[in-house]
């Protein structure tokens, strides 16, 4: 969740419950205050039919609706004391056929020598229609104030946060690789021009960093890489030389496969430092089935040496967008890895979807920590030629593409699939 999103939410869920309470304290208190509007109107009548009230007159003991007013008088006791009761009662409109509210006082009073309860109902209809107005009223206004103050905070946090929202879009397009500077606009705002200055000075580091880096990684390779070329030619011409003796020849052959062990590390290393580096653009549309067939062209006699057999399985073409050498990387280390593990007679299965590459090879169970797999240097077989760098090389390239990299092994064949 964005944070103007979650500003808003926090927003939401503050006022929502302080708004519903507020609703509810504010009808009650038009409908108690209606409700003492009433009371205190209908006390009024209770003092006018009490002022007025003659026990002798003949209709006296019959009352009609006064003011709209239902009124009844019964006698009681002599000094029956009936403390004023008001309260709210529903009767049934025969009419309507449903109900309708009433207030109404029940009182006594004292009358030449005589007590009598007077009750006095009158119509809450109208009350409750006010209450009720107000109460509608009172919410369409609480749901214009949220809307009003949702939309205004909106609009007030995106304008306070847009050089912020600049800042991020200058990192997304920052590349490494570019020469052109990271420029951060200045805002009005004191903490974000504070950021930007410290955005500035970091990426301005890293790209130093990375460039002194490729450098040194360039340099050391290539001067590494001379003395063994230099080195690599004086042992082959030895190994020509007629001079030599049996034992001479096996100490000479050993150097030589030392050599050629250490300048595959040293281009692997480096390979590895571009990846990382991300150094390798230029990205086309690969096929990955027919650069498939050309490496294992390459690799016919490492195959016929070990009579490995191969099993192709081209489902559907698999198309992928990235840089031809990289793919080339990719793919080799994997053949690589496949025919150096594999066994003598025996054989590698090669499967491609629309969106998927998976190459199998028979071999023995592996020693060791298969999480480790692709962890640089990590062994898991005694063959002289591994240097330990070629599943790593594989990972790192995955990694940089959006590639899932998977190992699974069934107890005979060795499978890396890769998702795409």
């Amino acid at each position: 969740m964005n944070l103007l999103n979650k500003s808003t939410l926090y927003s939401l869920v503050w006022m929502l419950p302080v708004m519903v309470i507020a609703g509810f304290i504010f009808y009650f208190i038009i409908h108690k205050q209606i409700q003492d509007n009433t009371d205190e109107s209908i006390s009024e009548q209770r003092d006018l039919i009490v002022r007025n009230f003659n026990p002798n007159d003949n209709l006296a003991m019959q009352f009609n609706k006064i003011g709209g007013d239902e009124v009844t008088l019964k006698t009681l006791p002599f000094g029956k004391i009936i403390a004023d009761s008001y309260t709210d009662i529903e009767t049934l409109d025969t009419i309507e056929n449903e109900m309708n509210p009433y207030r109404q006082l029940i009182t006594s009073f004292d009358k030449q020598a005589q007590t009598f309860q007077l009750t006095i109902t009158r119509s809450a209809i109208k009350s409750d229609e006010l209450a009720e107005s107000i109460a509608i009223a009172l919410a369409i206004l609480f749901v214009l104030l949220l809307f009003g103050f949702l939309t205004l905070n909106r609009i007030l946090t995106y304008n306070l946060w847009g050089p912020f929202y600049e800042s991020l879009e200058q990192l997304k397009k920052f590349h490494l690789d570019d020469e052109s500077q990271i420029g951060f606009t200045t805002s009005g705002i004191k903490e974000f021009n504070t950021l930007n200055i410290a955005l500035n000075k970091m990426t301005q580091r890293i790209v130093n960093d990375y460039l002194s880096s490729k450098q040194f990684t360039e340099n050391a390779s290539h001067e590494m890489q001379t003395p063994l070329t230099i080195v690599k030619t004086k042992i082959d011409l030895l190994i020509q030389s007629q001079n030599l003796r049996s034992d001479d020849m096996k100490i000479i052959t050993d150097i030589d496969n030392s050599v050629n062990k250490l300048s595959q590390l040293n281009k692997s290393l480096l390979l590895l430092s571009k990846i990382e580096n991300n150094q390798f653009g230029d990205k086309e549309e690969i096929n990955f089935i027919a650069l498939t067939d050309k490496l294992l062209n390459g690799y016919a006699d490492n195959l016929h040496l070990k009579n490995i057999t191969t099993e192709k399985i081209f489902n559907e073409p698999l198309i992928v967008n990235m840089n031809l050498f990289i793919a080339e990387s990719l793919l080799s280390n994997l053949l690589q890895n496949a025919i150096r593990h594999n066994t003598e007679d025996g054989k590698i299965k090669i499967e491609t979807n629309s969106n998927s590459f998976i190459i199998s090879n028979t071999g023995v169970h592996l020693n060791g920590n298969e999480k480790l797999i692709f962890n640089r240097f990590a062994k898991f077989s005694t063959s002289p030629d591994s240097i330990g760098l070629g599943l790593a090389i594989v990972k790192q390239v995955c990694e940089q593409n959006a590639i899932q990299l998977s190992y699974p092994y069934n107890g005979s064949f060795h499978t890396f699939k890769l998702n795409f």
